[in-house]
């Protein structure tokens, strides 16, 4: 009797050891050391993305998709070759290029805020944020669109997220990425020059608000030129509450859509970007 317990307390401990129980894919092993009580360790998960695998306790990806509005053509389409760079609040920027159908990916940490940009000449950058602050790891992959638009001059463009408090002019510092934006790709395409159109809500005098449009014009104008751009590509030009988004505003967030800055581009020269 002492001889069969024996046996069957070393067969079941072989089984232990050797990690064949039921549940498969990251199931919890238990393991016995000499003379002391059984430790059960936690388990690690495996993540695959792009035919790696990773180990990580929470791990996401950024399955990410560019693409290039032509705002003339009307169409919008994937494009490949664009630089897009992932930038966290820790550690440098990575930078890849999207591949076939637009398609891009990043690995992402837990508890963590993105910028992610996507730039190719010819085309204005786009700019996106992406977190895993307070993210579960089921699904683990967070999809992202970056949208681009082609340059041409027949079109008004909106300086997104350049917004103003009310009655000021200044620079809000929200607003100074936007705009680093826009110098990038006027840097990037060197025969390219722009208008900057300046809008107000329609509370105040319209002299009062036509002055106003003019200084929140100047100031981005300004803004452009202490960041490498020469004053001959610039135009400011104000337009007051005349050009309203939101005729009738009822609410603060509707004057704030109101208090904006558009562009267009005046000047281009040499080839147009061509689909590849």
């Amino acid at each position: 009797m002492l001889f069969l317990l024996r046996h069957q307390a070393a067969t079941v401990a072989a089984i232990l050891v050797s990690g064949a129980l039921p549940g498969g894919w990251g199931s919890t092993s238990v393991n016995y050391a000499e003379g002391k009580q059984a430790v059960e360790k936690k388990p690690v998960h495996k993540a695959v993305f792009n035919g790696r695998r990773e180990n990580s306790s929470v791990v996401f990806y950024a399955d990410g998709t560019v693409l290039a509005r032509d705002a003339r053509a009307q169409t919008t389409l994937p494009v490949a070759g664009a630089t897009v760079t992932l930038t966290g609040s820790t550690g440098g920027p990575q930078t890849i290029t999207s591949g076939p159908g637009g398609k891009f990916g990043f690995q992402l940490d837990s508890g963590m805020s993105y910028s992610i940009r996507a730039e190719r000449s010819g085309y204005f950058a786009a700019r996106a944020t992406l977190s895993t602050v307070g993210r579960m790891p089921s699904p683990n992959q967070l999809p992202i669109t970056l949208t681009m638009h082609k340059i041409s001059k027949v079109i008004d463009y909106s300086i997104e997220d350049v917004l103003y408090d009310y009655n000021k002019y200044a620079i809000r510092p929200d607003a100074a990425s936007r705009l680093d934006d826009l110098v990038q790709a006027m840097k990037n395409q060197p025969d390219i020059a722009i208008e900057l159109l300046s809008h107000t809500d329609q509370r105040g005098s319209e002299h009062y608000n036509r002055n106003l449009s003019r200084q929140r014009a100047q100031a981005i104008a300004d803004y452009m030129v202490k960041k490498g751009i020469a004053e001959s590509r610039i135009t400011a030009r104000s337009y007051g509450e005349t050009r309203p988004l939101v005729r009738w505003p009822k609410t603060e967030a509707d004057y704030q859509r109101n208090r904006r800055t558009e562009f267009k581009v005046t000047r281009m020269a040499g080839p147009q970007p061509s689909w590849e």
